[in-house]
């Protein structure tokens, strides 16, 4: 699974974010799973740019 989240998101403040996915890790982690789970903070607004659209395709590419 992976998780792209803006750091300049107006809709999701990053201490949330960074919060959540720490949860998320954690949950994953105690499934022997972590290293299925990506997530990444970008230096952008939300948006899903040309940039993030390649790291998904990459990403599929990889696990699919």
């Amino acid at each position: 699974m992976l998780f792209i989240n803006g750091s300049q998101d107006k809709l999701f403040p990053v201490a949330g974010v960074q919060k959540a996915f720490q949860t998320m890790h954690d949950t994953w982690k105690s499934l022997g799973a972590d290293d299925k789970l990506k997530t990444e903070l970008w230096d952008m607004p939300h948006n899903c740019n040309k940039k993030a659209q390649q790291r998904v395709l990459d990403f599929f590419k990889k696990h699919l």
